[in-house]
Order: C-alpha cells, then sequence, then structure tokens
C-alpha cells in the first residue's frame, strides 16, 4: 500500500513566482533533475493569451488579476501544491495527473467570476524519489478578493485539505500519508530523495 503526500507553500512575491516558473520549466539548471529525462515532464495544464501561446507564471498572474480588487501589498500573490506519492507500482500516472487536476478545480476554483483560479500544473519525472506535479495556484476566493487565508489559515483547514487530497487518490490504492496538516518544507532535493525511505515512519 502507498501513501500520497500534498503540500502547499505561499508565494508571497512575483519575484518568487518567476523562480518558481524557471525551477519548474527547467528554463534554469536544476542540480537534482536528469537531463536525460526531461522528455517525461508535461506541463498538461497552463494559461494561453488570447492566440493560444503559453504564459509565464507572473503573466499568467496577471491575466488572472486584471479584474480583481486591490489588494494589500503584503498579501500573499499565489500557492504552489505539490502532490506525489511513495510509490509507482500499479498506478495509471496519466489518470493520476489527470485527477489531480479535478481535485485542484475542486479544491481552489471558488471565484465568483467562473474563471479557473488554476494558472499552471506541471509533472515532473526527472527529479530522484519518485513523480509529482506542482501547481500555481491563485487564492481568489467566494467574494472575487485575493485571501490565501480562506484555503491555508489554521492547522484545522490544512488537515482538512489533506484529507480531502487522500479521498480523492484513493482510487490509486494510496492512503493519507501525513496527519496535522503540511509536511514541513525541507529542502526540495532532500524532500524528494527522502520520501520513499521514510515511508515506514509515515503515522497511518
Amino acid at each position: 500500500m502507498g501513501y500520497c503526500f500534498m503540500t502547499t507553500q505561499k508565494i508571497k512575491s512575483l519575484g518568487t513566482l518567476t523562480s518558481k516558473d524557471n525551477h519548474n520549466n527547467r528554463k534554469v539548471d536544476v542540480p537534482n533533475a536528469d537531463p536525460d529525462l526531461y522528455e517525461k515532464n508535461d506541463n498538461y495544464f497552463y494559461t494561453t493569451d488570447d492566440e493560444g501561446n503559453k504564459l509565464d507564471y507572473v503573466e499568467a498572474w496577471k491575466e488572472r488579476m486584471n479584474d480583481i480588487p486591490k489588494f494589500r501589498s503584503d498579501a500573499v500573490r499565489a500557492i504552489e501544491v505539490l502532490m506525489t506519492f511513495s510509490r509507482e507500482e500499479n498506478i495509471d500516472i496519466e489518470t493520476w495527473k489527470e485527477k489531480n487536476l479535478e481535485w485542484l478545480q475542486k479544491t481552489f476554483d471558488v471565484a465568483p467570476d467562473g474563471k479557473s483560479n488554476i494558472l499552471d500544473v506541471i509533472y515532473h519525472a526527472d527529479e530522484p524519489g519518485n513523480v509529482h506535479c506542482h501547481a500555481i495556484v491563485v487564492p481568489i476566493d467566494e467574494r472575487g478578493k485575493l485571501n490565501a487565508s480562506r484555503f491555508l489559515d489554521g492547522r484545522a483547514a490544512l488537515t482538512q485539505m489533506q484529507s480531502d487530497y487522500a479521498k480523492d487518490m484513493k482510487e490509486f490504492g494510496l492512503e493519507r500519508g501525513l496527519e496535522n496538516g503540511q509536511a514541513s518544507h525541507k529542502e526540495i532535493r532532500k524532500f524528494y530523495a527522502e520520501l520513499n525511505n521514510a515511508i515506514n515512519n509515515v503515522p497511518e
């Protein structure tokens, strides 16, 4: 039996958003990524302009924020969601990717204008540890305001998000891998490398 993992990280500036774009889309050298496996990555959901050209994270964020009222200077600009699991056996990866997108849409698409808050979802298979997806989400709430607290405020909310994610991943034979909200944010290389090795110590 494998375990599913989901973590979130607040993005507080457009500079950080650019760094995430550079890393996730391999615009810069990523030491823990294998160049020979690059073609196995899949940017399977992203924002485009009117001509169908893919927008980078900052361009996509600005496009989404066009009709959003002014917000505080210290507001969280976006949320990165990382989704993965402990082992690959018997997992239909294409179905797993689509299920992750469905969960993201169900969880974060609550804005009253009917537009998606999800800017981008990318699948990585070129790093050690296990395959995983990164999603970039703009936290626009039901009132049409930029409000990360609506999604991430407090341990109870994070714990419920973990449980809801695990429920959607159950069809793959995966169980909830983390208790009490989020995993701690380790250095990303260390996190992926330790994922499978730590599985026996994860509370059920």
